[in-house]
């Protein structure tokens, strides 16, 4: 029996470098402009609840989307969907370094979830750990996995799956921006 956490996990695209240059540029102006709205208080730097509270769009939408375009359209083939009609709904960057743990949680029961690994080093950073509702069925132990990903990966997930952030104890920056995706019919 295979057993497995579903997820696409897609390499960076071609013009990354300039997409990266633009989202971080993008992310300096937000914490420049509203340092006060990019503190959680758990030591993540975000600009999630900004977003949320004036119901606006990040200014890095257009960059990520390119970024993560070829990701859209293998996954949008593997539900055999057009990925025309696979839009992102929510967007929000979230930078850390240290010890920072953001705990297992999912985006809700519709849609799909994403990743963009915008400022990461795989040698030090910890990327995602996906885990899957079912058990193994003979120890009755979370079925989990950390997909291995480099900077330019997108990774995309069923929204309903648990996934966390595992702290990299490192002080170099990390900075990824998260993602959901929904289906339009």
């Amino acid at each position: 029996m295979d057993l497995f956490v579903p997820h696409v996990n897609c390499n960076a695209d071609p013009e990354w470098a300039k997409y990266k240059a633009q989202i971080e540029e993008a992310v300096e102006k937000f914490k420049n402009e509203h340092p006060e709205d990019a503190q959680d208080g758990d030591g993540i730097i975000t600009d999630y609840h900004y977003n949320v509270k004036n119901k606006i769009t990040p200014d890095y939408k257009q960059p990520v989307y390119k970024a993560i375009y070829s990701a859209i359209i293998w996954t949008a083939r593997g539900f055999h969907k057009d990925y025309r009609r696979l839009k992102i709904k929510d967007l929000w960057f979230q930078e850390t370094s240290g010890p920072v743990y953001h705990p297992a949680h999912t985006h809700g029961p519709l849609g799909l979830s994403g990743v963009l690994y915008v400022n990461y080093d795989c040698e030090i950073h910890k990327g995602t750990r996906l885990i899957s509702p079912q058990l193994h069925p003979f120890d009755g132990t979370h079925i989990d996995e950390e997909p291995w990903v480099e900077e330019g990966n997108a990774l995309i997930f069923p929204s309903y799956l648990m996934h966390e952030q595992l702290p990299s104890f490192s002080d170099k920056k990390r900075l990824i921006v998260a993602f959901n995706l929904h289906y339009e019919e």
